[in-house]
């Protein structure tokens, strides 16, 4: 009986012995994986999804509200209808909170990738309902529904909506939201990104989210101070607070168009974007008139605003105007290429919002800062000298606009040498959209054998047309140093 204890014995010792080896070797795992990921996310139908009566009585209201006639945010025509889809719905925990992001398919969607997003607002322990989009061209579109990550360079627009029409309060006050892609590598060593192999557990694995934080403006006397509202990083990062609404692209399946183009798949076959559509349209009223990038710019790279607001201005043009209306519009394609941040006031007189100096420096760098030919013309009968120097404007379309500074020169019998008398300017060549205004005061100093002047003036390049106008207007210097023997130019040069 002493015997079978001992052996018992000795069998529990073996027993623990190994249990807890076992344990350790659980221990050195965990010390050597990585933290738990901040976000988790996973793809569910509605019957499946966690807190399914208040998230299904929010989307049976919305899905009411959004097709109502009074709806203008969705609704152009009576007959235009909004779906919330309800299958492969992702469902994102972060912090306290969570969010459930819906397709929404539309039979006149503006985007390619359109979608409803629910956020549990821990504040009012409900749901903040937002329609999220994302600015994508048909071959981006393909490839995130076939499991690519959505580029950093992809704008992503969020609006908050209340029961299925804008939220006036969010709308008329100084919050809004700004949303931002993060990327979350590998963390199981080779720094791997999205889409990349990531030798590690499940929850090593690299991941992609976009996060949606709220900023608000301050308005007071004082100068304007942004005030960050997103929780614990404001606009996202790598620890999202309950604040940020979190969410990643959740698109419809592709299909092809009549026409050969990209559509979205609808219940009744494939829907085109009115992004196409706009697009297209303009393409038809000016491509003709556009070169081979600038039309991809239009087909491609152009915020879908500015290609309405112009397709607006066109239609609105009467048939007399509408040929020096299409030349505007190239216009401002041009500009907008050159200048993303350029916005064209298009309902009052010409105005033109110049973000930064940048925009008017890219223009003066189109126009030589050195004369490129100079001329000397002799009055021998009124002893006049006039030097004319010219500076070539690159950027005209056709026959460069030349702008010709002539100085004239007194010849002194006394001193044997010329006096400067006075100077003209005027645009020679291919001129329609520039003009130059020279000011009245002219500066001139004697200095050894020379005569050095200065004038200033406004240049200004650009087209009016029935009130509408897209300018850019600059003062600039010309500086000029005459010989005071024969009444040549020396130098000629503008200062910027």
């Amino acid at each position: 009986m002493k015997t079978i204890s001992i052996k018992l014995l000795l069998l529990i010792s073996i027993l623990f012995i190994a249990l807890g080896c076992e344990k350790d070797d659980a221990i050195g795992e965990g010390e050597n994986s990585s933290e738990i990921q901040e976000v988790l996310s996973k793809t569910l139908n509605l019957e499946d999804i966690p807190n399914y009566d208040k998230v299904n009585k929010s989307i049976q209201k919305l899905d009411k509200n959004l097709n109502s006639g009074a709806n203008s945010l969705f609704k152009n025509l009576d007959n235009d209808e909004v779906q919330i889809l309800t299958d492969d719905i992702i469902y994102m925990t972060y912090a306290e909170t969570h969010t459930y992001t819906f397709k929404l398919l539309r039979n006149n969607p503006q985007y390619y990738i359109e979608n409803i997003v629910l956020h549990y607002n821990v504040k009012t322990f409900s749901y903040d309902e937002y329609l999220v989009q994302y600015d994508v061209n048909d071959q981006e579109f393909i490839q995130i529904n076939q499991g690519s990550s959505l580029g950093d360079d992809v704008d992503v627009l969020i609006t908050e909506l209340k029961g299925g029409t804008l939220n006036s309060f969010l709308g008329k006050s100084s919050c809004f939201r700004v949303c931002e892609t993060v990327n979350v590598n590998c963390s199981a060593g080779g720094d791997h990104s999205y889409g990349q192999t990531c030798n590690g557990t499940a929850d090593q694995q690299p991941y992609q989210y976009q996060s949606c934080g709220s900023v608000c403006i301050e308005t007071n006397p004082n100068p304007p101070e942004t005030i960050d509202d997103g929780g614990n990083t404001g606009g996202g990062g790598s620890t999202p607070g309950d604040d940020n609404v979190l969410t990643n692209p959740n698109p419809n399946e592709p299909c092809e168009t009549s026409n050969g183009s990209t559509g979205i798949t609808g219940d009744d076959g494939c829907i085109t974007t009115v992004d196409e559509i706009e697009r297209g349209n303009l393409l038809i009223s000016i491509g003709d008139r556009l070169s081979i990038s600038e039309r991809n710019w239009v087909n491609n790279q152009a915020p879908l605003y500015k290609i309405t607001q112009i397709n607006q201005f066109i239609d609105e043009l009467s048939w007399r105007d509408r040929n020096e209306g299409k030349d505007f519009a190239v216009e401002v394609v041009k500009v907008s290429i050159e200048n993303p941040e350029v916005e064209v006031d298009f309902e009052n007189e010409y105005n033109l919002n110049l973000i930064q100096f940048e925009s008017i420096q890219e223009f003066l760098e189109n126009i030589d800062s050195e004369s490129l030919a100079s001329s000397t013309l002799i009055d021998l009968q009124d002893n006049i000298v006039n030097s004319i120097a010219e500076f070539t404007i690159n950027r005209s379309p056709l026959t460069p606009c030349k702008l010709d500074v002539i100085i004239s020169s007194n010849y002194n019998s006394h001193e044997d040498c010329y006096d400067f008398d006075n100077v003209n300017t005027s645009l020679s060549g291919f001129t329609t959209p520039y003009n130059f205004e020279q000011s009245s005061e002219v500066n001139s100093v004697i200095d050894g054998d020379y005569i050095f002047i200065s004038l200033s003036g406004t240049l200004t390049t650009g087209l009016n047309i029935q009130g509408y106008g897209l300018f850019y207007s600059e003062t600039i210097i010309i500086e000029i140093r005459i010989n005071r023997f024969n009444g040549e130019f020396d130098t000629a040069k503008i200062i910027r």
